[in-house]
């Protein structure tokens, strides 16, 4: 992946968003208009490979640049699609520093979740309705597109924090209804993915409202209960709820544990463990001056 065209696009996105002031679900498709090129069994033992070397930001790169010539819709494939929305959720989360090309990856992580989710017909045509949000259509959801709206939700978050105030809370009732729909559908579903954003959301609000450290201390203590072995909720219990508290000592405690543990279990997830292993040394190591 070309560092200036990722720039270009993330701009791109970013202007567009920021024009229209809501996601375009399709936004992130290529704007070409012929047929996706034909993958084969060489190309799929490359794809499984980097995908299994995803904590390296080289090979998502690399994903991404071999995958989407192939996947030009959501309908080339379905599991190509999501891995491709994943792999720009992980470059933007932990390879890629705060700016325009980060926004842009985020987003287009949203826009294709999103677009996945187009391909059920009813939420599709709920969600294309006048004066309607995305979050209007989620009755029409079912089992096969948790991951996708799990994803969208995700990666929309982490757009609209990082874009500022406003839009964070222009999208909050959809991101906190998308969160609400995953944890009703499937109860800690991707280790607890709802009961994490809470907390991190709880613990980060902005309304002065005393209840909310309460509420966020309640979604991690539910987490370290049934999900304590995935290391990205240990990491966020730290550095949003533990540190901010002003527990210090639980911090290091927390996040000297992530460390010292082993990435290996669970197996489907060792990629994001071992990514969240270098994001708690880097929280403890001091950073240099200027």
């Amino acid at each position: 992946m070309k560092p200036i065209t990722t720039i270009l696009f993330g701009c791109l996105i970013f202007l567009s968003s920021c024009a229209t002031g809501r996601i375009n679900p399709y936004l992130s498709q290529s704007p070409d208009t012929g047929s996706a090129l034909k993958s084969d069994k060489k190309t799929e033992k490359l794809f499984a490979k980097l995908w299994s070397e995803r904590h390296d930001g080289a090979s998502l790169a690399r994903f991404i640049e071999i995958a989407k010539p192939i996947t030009r819709s959501p309908a080339d494939s379905r599991d190509r699609w999501l891995k491709l929305a994943r792999a720009e959720y992980l470059l933007a989360e932990f390879h890629t520093e705060p700016g325009p090309e980060r926004l842009g990856l985020y987003l287009s992580a949203a826009n294709r979740a999103e677009a996945l989710l187009h391909l059920n017909p009813t939420y599709g045509e709920l969600a294309r309705r006048p004066r309607y949000s995305p979050e209007d259509a989620l009755p029409a959801l079912d089992r096969q597109d948790l991951e996708a709206a799990h994803w969208f939700a995700e990666s929309l978050y982490r757009w609209s924090v990082e874009s500022g105030p406003e839009r964070e809370l222009k999208h909050r009732r959809t991101v906190r209804s998308f969160f609400n729909q995953v944890e009703a559908m499937s109860p800690g579903y991707r280790y607890g993915a709802a009961d994490r954003h809470f907390g991190i959301e709880f613990a980060r609000s902005r309304d002065g409202d005393p209840e909310a450290l309460k509420r966020s201390r309640a979604r991690f203590e539910s987490l370290m209960r049934n999900h304590g072995g995935y290391f990205g909720n240990v990491v966020a219990y730290a550095r949003f709820l533990a540190r901010p508290s002003g527990d210090e000592a639980l911090f290091r405690k927390l996040l000297e544990r992530v460390i010292k543990e082993s990435p290996s279990i669970p197996a489907e997830s060792v990629s994001e463990q071992i990514l969240e292993q270098k994001r708690a040394k880097a929280l403890l190591t001091p950073k240099k001056a200027p």
